[in-house]
């Protein structure tokens, strides 16, 4: 899951808590708010600025896209770069007229039916690179039957020699390949890529040198499925962030880590850094995100205990070759021909007769061959 996708509700969270008993407040504020998102890289990559209306407090916690605005990234003291609307509320740069460029400074211009909005300027920072990231295997737990489950940590490793970085924010995008255990079946290797839905930041403004070692960016455990069976790969993305947007993400990432729901904390709202020029008093939620970005990715094959059979309750029935199957490829499908015996299994679970139920049989162009 995307990271950006659980800002407007983490923000109607933020806005709605406070109490200790469960109850809808009463509130005067019945207006939508606006909520931006988006983050211009320096990336030869399209970026992305999300917009979307907040619904009130008591009602349900999903955001409205808002089509048909004018969004506009401006740099300072240089051009201006319309983005393209392609899904209703997503606007998007061009990559081949537009890229960040480190050092340069950048604002952000809606212009919707409900008025101008505009972000302060924004400077691109340098990045400095990954030093690396590793893994190591952890003993999790000892399962039902005694015996040990698992795990990868996987850590990174950064600095910047030059101490100009002294906030940092991280995102990964994990990819693994998995095969089911039936050749006979029309797909049966898949990779599987999801994006990461927390908020990793680091502060060393406290430290005499930027620096950032051993920290924890991701925990993997056998038993909760099969990552680590075969072959899994990590991309760790590393952004230089200002002091203000490092107190924001600071305050999404506290109540998206709260387990007691909408009222554990005093109440706040999440400002960013854009406003209603026409409408100061208008509250925007949302940031409008300027980061150059370094990335480093990993490969883990190695043995790990504990995995879990997924697919145990994969065989429904054995039958001989040449006996007809009802309903076969709507609600029955063959997962195994045995050719020396005479028989076929077939499963009442597609999942178990072809892996694009969960993956992709599309091979990334990073993945290694053998």
């Amino acid at each position: 899951m995307n990271l950006f996708k659980l800002i407007p509700s983490l923000i109607l969270i933020l806005l709605a808590e406070g109490c200790v008993t469960e109850f809808i407040p009463e509130t005067s504020d019945v207006r939508q708010k606006l909520v931006v998102e988006g983050l211009i890289t320096d990336q030869p990559v399209a970026n992305k600025i999300k917009l979307s209306l907040s619904m009130p407090i008591g009602d349900s916690l999903y955001s409205i896209p808002v089509p048909n605005a004018q969004v506009y990234v401006r740099e300072y003291l240089g051009g201006s770069y319309k983005l393209t609307e392609k899904e209703p509320g997503s606007y998007y740069t061009d990559p081949a007229i537009f890229r960040g460029v480190p050092g340069h400074s950048y604002s952000l211009l809606i212009l919707t039916f409900n008025g101008r909005y505009e972000s302060q300027n924004v400077e691109m920072k340098p990045v400095p690179p990954i030093d690396s990231v590793y893994y190591e295997k952890v003993f999790v737990k000892l399962n039902q039957l005694g015996k040990p489950v698992e795990g990868a940590q996987i850590y990174i490793d950064t600095h910047d020699s030059l101490n100009n970085t002294k906030f940092f924010r991280w995102n990964y995008t994990e990819t693994w390949i998995f095969r089911l255990p039936y050749i006979d079946v029309q797909n049966h290797v898949c990779w599987i890529t999801e994006e990461s839905d927390k908020i990793f930041l680091a502060n060393t403004s406290y430290l005499a040198e930027s620096n950032v070692s051993r920290f924890p960016i991701r925990r993997i455990a056998t038993e909760r499925d099969d990552r680590l069976r075969e072959r899994y790969s990590i991309v760790v993305n590393q952004y230089s962030i200002s002091e203000e947007e490092f107190r924001y993400w600071e305050k999404i990432q506290k109540i998206s880590e709260k387990s007691g729901g909408l009222y554990d904390v005093t109440p706040m709202t999440v400002i960013g850094n854009i406003q209603n020029t026409m409408d100061p008093e208008e509250q925007v939620m949302g940031f409008f995100s300027v980061s150059a970005v370094s990335s480093r990715r990993i490969f883990i094959k190695d043995i790990f205990a504990g995995f879990k059979d997924l697919y145990s309750s994969c065989p429904f029935d054995t039958v001989p070759i040449n006996q007809t199957i009802r309903y076969l490829g709507e609600i029955y499908w063959i997962i195994i021909m045995n050719y020396d015996e005479g028989t076929k299994t077939y499963t009442d679970q597609y999942r178990c007769a072809d892996c694009t139920t969960r993956g992709t049989t599309v091979k990334p162009d990073f993945w290694p061959d053998n």
